[in-house]
């Protein structure tokens, strides 16, 4: 019981931790950025990829451990409309990562 409380703590402040770092790029990302405020951004995307997989790592765990078990999550449409999402956010993160990358790797 203590452990299934511990994960369900775990999933939804990694769930706050991606909500909270794109806040903070929202709030920090200007037209033109500094370079100490690219080292703030590539932080927090850090940060962001941390959060990520452990929601993903505590989202499954509680899926296929503590809760409901796998029968009843893979038959249900809205989670996989909701990891489908979370996978579509995910790539377009790396997606424009990489853009700005390559963007500052050519500058």
């Amino acid at each position: 019981m203590l452990t299934q409380a511990l994960f369900a703590f775990v999933h939804f402040a990694a769930a706050f931790g991606v909500a909270a770092t794109v806040f903070f790029e929202w709030f920090v990302f200007h037209r033109r950025v500094t370079m100490e405020e690219a080292r703030r951004l590539a932080r927090a995307d850090l940060w962001y990829g941390v959060c990520a997989a452990v929601v993903l790592g505590a989202g499954f765990a509680r899926a296929l451990v503590f809760e409901k078990g796998w029968s009843y999550y893979a038959h249900n449409p809205f989670f996989h409309a909701k990891l489908g999402l979370f996978a579509l956010v995910g790539l377009l993160a790396m997606l424009l990562c990489a853009s700005l990358m390559a963007k500052g790797a050519g500058a």
